[in-house]
């Protein structure tokens, strides 16, 4: 059963590479800046103020390597690649001299060819996905504010059902596992940077060629443990033999070991403590199945990744057994029992989910108007309740509601259709303009900035196409089909309720309603507060363009106003188009303009308008909501993207409830009492003249869940 679950696991976290990506690399920076940042706090700084002092300085760094690498590296790798060829082809010539078979010779330079050309095509492999990479850093930079602005309360909350020892054991864990990783990050940053910067110097001193370029490698192959050093200095060897600098190569490999050793054990420890150590045998294991699973980012985060895994796994095991210490029970541990117990019904849940996943994408005109309904009649539900209390019955009130919503939802269709079908065209091609007058602004440093622009466009542009083509009619029968059942809901939703759960035991019975009553609240406040938001920003850029006399701010706007019902990556998508769109028709003015625009929208839309929208509505932190949106796009595309903050929020306000359902009769005997006994008559989505909801639950019913 544990095998089974980590396998499944394994593989959704490929499913959503990008997000696991997001992930490792957020953990590895967020450990690495901590201590400076529990520093600000106690120094008096607000959490706000040290979370982005810190995650500035991480900024920071990442960005100086990226433009180190993209200026001393990028640009010779043909270079750089063709002479360690040559030395190589050179290594095998001066071997055959030697006391050594033909054969062996040839089996090393087949190896060494081998190993260079996967490091060649794994590197080209991320510079061909440039739009992924960029992304990944992009969602990095917020989660890791995120996270050091609020980690230590996400960190309470998941170990909030958690008590006694326990708990305390769990916490302790953590904190091991944060320092241990962000030290090991801390100490292979600097050892990796001071290995770069001794053989920049000794190949400058020695006469060696390609001093720049291959310094950049030290760098990255020292955050290697173990493989990454041996096989840059490899290379420079191989660099200076095909040169005919023999002598000094080898004179450059005995000052590296020297200077390696000097640096790890003196150096390190003297500026920030003695480095956390891997043993061989983790790396052994460790790196070859991240190249396997991840390619370059798979061998450089694979130690990492196993680094606070080993350190709170003690903490974990501790707690799962029944006390401290440990007791064993046959050849099977309790601790692997319970992790047993836990994984069969983790591998049921899941595989609900993936059948429901399944169904969804085999059957969207039988399951999309069923979604659709669900999400539009909860948005609905208060003015019909309005309406109701201005003396229109409820029939009335829903129908004269849906009718709205048609002319509304049919309405914005309609100008959707119009504004973007016959400009997506022009908006791509002057995105990808744009982006290329950034980069010949910038001397060539952001190319990577039209892959991205194309393949926004071109995604974007896809979607158009097939909802204005030929699925155009499916789209409108589902629209439909949708609204009638909307409002079937709104007028029935309620009786239906009260008959799907009218077997169940009286207190059940009051939980469901209560966990219903929360669900229903949360997908009509987060549609309407998504819709107030995402109009506001596609106004806001309409008019600006307008007033700038730049071209498609109608479908641009249009496009905004959609892609906001998609939080943040939406509005941080439409809003660089339309960036992008002025670097290619505007002047000067018109760019500072926009930019400014750009980077003021971004930061209210994403840090004021849809933090109280998910946080008040749908209790969702944004760190859960950048990291739920991509993952949701690779599981479910578009769709997903759409559709998972509003399902999150319901589970988010549900599920202890529903969980509690499961469990043994209330030992509090007002459950049972007449009002109890009532049947459940909660206002969901119909049913005006039911009965109001029994009283609250008391402190001494079961709760959900139970704990460890």
């Amino acid at each position: 059963m544990v095998v089974a679950l980590g396998a499944l696991v394994f593989r959704m976290l490929l499913q959503v590479g990008m997000v696991t990506s997001t992930l490792i690399l957020s953990a590895c920076v967020v450990a690495a800046v901590e201590p400076l940042v529990r520093e600000g706090r106690g120094r008096g700084w607000s959490r706000a103020k040290a979370a982005a002092i810190g995650s500035g300085i991480a900024a920071l760094a990442v960005v100086g390597a990226i433009v180190l690498t993209a200026l001393a590296f990028v640009p010779y790798i043909p270079v750089v690649v063709a002479r360690i060829q040559e030395g190589l082809a050179s290594l095998v010539e001066q071997l055959k001299t030697q006391p050594i078979s033909a054969g062996a010779a040839d089996a090393i330079q087949n190896a060494a060819g081998e190993t260079l050309n996967w490091l060649v095509e794994a590197g080209g492999a991320i510079v061909s996905a440039a739009a992924s990479t960029i992304t990944i850093l992009i969602l990095a930079a917020f989660l890791v504010f995120y996270l050091l602005l609020d980690g230590d309360h996400g960190w309470s909350t998941v170990v909030g059902s958690v008590q006694g020892w326990r708990r305390e054991r769990l916490t302790k864990g953590g904190e091991v596992a944060l320092e241990r990783l962000g030290s090991f990050v801390r100490g292979s940053l600097l050892l990796a940077s001071l290995n770069a910067v001794a053989a920049f110097v000794l190949m400058v001193i020695l006469g060696l060629p390609l001093a720049g370029p291959l310094a950049v490698l030290v760098f990255f192959g020292g955050l290697v443990p173990y493989f990454g050093l041996v096989l840059a200095v490899g290379a420079i060897l191989l660099v200076a033999i095909a040169s005919g600098a023999t002598f000094q190569a080898l004179v450059l490999l005995v000052a590296l070991i020297v200077v390696n050793v000097v640096v790890d054990r003196v150096v390190v420890p003297r500026v920030m403590g003695e480095r956390v150590k891997v043993h061989p045998a983790v790396a052994l294991v460790a790196i070859p199945v991240g190249a396997a699973v991840a390619g370059i980012f798979g061998i450089i985060f694979a130690v990492p990744v196993m680094v606070p895994i080993v350190a709170v796994s003690g903490s974990l095991v501790s707690v799962l057994n029944q006390r401290n210490p440990a007791p064993a029970v046959g050849l099977v541990p309790v601790w692997l029992d319970r992790i047993a117990q836990w994984s069969w019904r983790l591998l049921i849940v899941l595989a609900v989910l993936i059948v429901g996943i399944a169904i969804v994408g085999q059957l969207p005109v039988l399951v999309m108007p069923i979604i659709l309904a669900a999400v539009l009649a909860p948005t609905c539900l208060p003015v019909v309740r309005w309406l109701e209390s201005r003396g229109v019955n409820r029939s009335g009130a829903a129908l004269a509601v849906v009718l709205g919503a048609t002319v509304i939802t049919g309405g914005l269709l309609w100008l959707a259709f119009v504004a973007l079908v016959g400009e997506m065209g022009d908006i791509a091609a002057n995105a990808v303009a744009g982006a290329a007058q950034a980069n010949a602004g910038t001397g060539g440093n952001v190319a990577a900035l039209q892959s991205v622009a194309a393949s926004l466009g071109s995604g974007v542009g896809e979607v158009v196409r097939l909802v204005g083509g030929s699925a155009i009619a499916a789209f409108v029968g589902i629209t439909l089909i949708g609204l009638v059942l909307a409002y079937y809901l709104l007028i029935d939703g309620g009786r239906g309720w009260t008959f799907a759960t009218g077997h169940l035991s009286p207190w059940r019975r009051r939980r469901l309603d209560e966990a219903g009553e929360r669900a229903v609240g949360v997908l009509g406040g987060y549609m309407f507060g998504t819709a107030v938001v995402s109009a506001f920003g596609a106004a806001t850029q309409w008019l600006l363009m307008t007033i700038l006399g730049l071209p498609l701010a109608l479908p641009l706007a249009v496009l905004s106003f959609f892609l906001c019902f998609i939080p943040y990556i939406g509005g941080f998508i439409t809003t660089g188009l339309a960036f992008l769109v002025t670097l290619a028709v505007g002047d000067q003015v018109d760019i500072i303009v926009m930019a400014a625009f750009t980077v003021v929208f971004n930061i209210v839309q994403g840090n004021v308008l849809q933090p109280l929208v998910y946080g008040k509505v749908a209790s969702l932190h944004p760190a859960v909501v950048l990291l739920a949106i991509p993952a949701a796009g690779a599981v479910a595309g578009i769709l997903g993207m759409f559709l998972v903050v509003p399902f999150l929020g319901v589970v988010s306000v549900s599920w202890q409830t529903i969980l509690g359902t499961f469990g043994d009769a209330e030992t509090n005997q007002a459950a049972e009492s007449p009002v109890a006994n009532a049947p459940p008559g909660a206002d969901r989505l119909g049913q005006a003249d039911a009965p109001p909801i029994a009283t609250p639950i008391t402190a001494t019913e079961p709760q959900a869940g139970g704990g460890v």
